[in-house]
């Protein structure tokens, strides 16, 4: 069983006490082995706090993770709408540049103002 020991200048340590009985003559006798634990302790608690720490950098690693898809997609996004922007953009300016060409030539003055709604 693990408990806490002391030291002979009073400061506590943690022990491991194992008990063991047997007989000698007829006599029940008792066997006492009392091991500092204390090192194993240390250890363990580094450990412990080494897992903590692993956890956190995997908690930052995926919250990280989950940040680059969503820029990812983001920028997916913005290059489709940037397409799109350019497949609209070309058609119109061709419009638009008839347009104000039709606008220049007589035949097209009585229809002046449609095309400058245009």
């Amino acid at each position: 069983m693990e408990l806490v020991g002391l030291h002979k200048d009073g400061s506590e340590f943690p022990m491991e006490l194992s008990i063991s009985t047997w007989e000698a003559g007829g006599k029940a006798c008792f066997t006492g082995i009392i091991r500092d634990i204390t090192e194993r302790k240390q250890a363990e608690n580094r450990l412990e706090q080494s897992n903590e720490e692993l956890k956190n950098a995997l908690q930052n690693l995926e919250t990280s993770q989950a940040l680059l898809m969503r820029s990812d997609k983001l920028a997916s996004v913005g290059t489709l709408a940037a397409g799109v922007a350019h497949e609209i953009l070309n058609p119109l300016n061709i419009i638009s540049t008839i347009v104000q060409m039709m606008m220049y030539e007589e035949k097209w003055q009585s229809e002046n103002e449609n095309l400058q709604e245009i």
